[in-house]
């Protein structure tokens, strides 16, 4: 579990309680289709180039530009509303010089 707003007296080894809410359903919405789950991605992934949001992916040691649609943003995260699986292995702040088909080596 990760704190997104961490307050700083928190400390290691202390105990909380948490307590996890159902999304209530506007009022009149019965049978409402169940929300479709969001892809969030680091904001240093996304970079805009052809006049578009894009994100490259790793393939078989490789950059691929994807094209991407954007959402809303969550702290550091981008909410991706089209373009990505969710499986995707992503390049974080790719430099201005990487192209499409350069060879790439992921970091452990």
């Amino acid at each position: 579990m990760t704190i997104l707003d961490r307050d700083p007296n928190l400390k290691p080894e202390m105990s909380a309680k948490a307590t996890f809410l159902e999304p209530t359903p506007p009022p009149g919405a019965t049978n409402a289709a169940p929300a479709q789950p969001q892809i969030l991605v680091p904001s240093q992934a996304v970079i805009t180039r052809d006049g578009g949001p894009k994100v490259f992916e790793v393939v078989d040691g490789r950059a691929k530009v994807l094209t991407v649609s954007t959402g809303a943003t969550r702290q550091d995260q981008v909410v991706v509303t089209s373009g990505l699986r969710g499986t995707e292995t992503l390049i974080v702040n790719p430099p201005a010089d990487l192209s499409d088909g350069n060879k790439v080596t992921v970091k452990q």
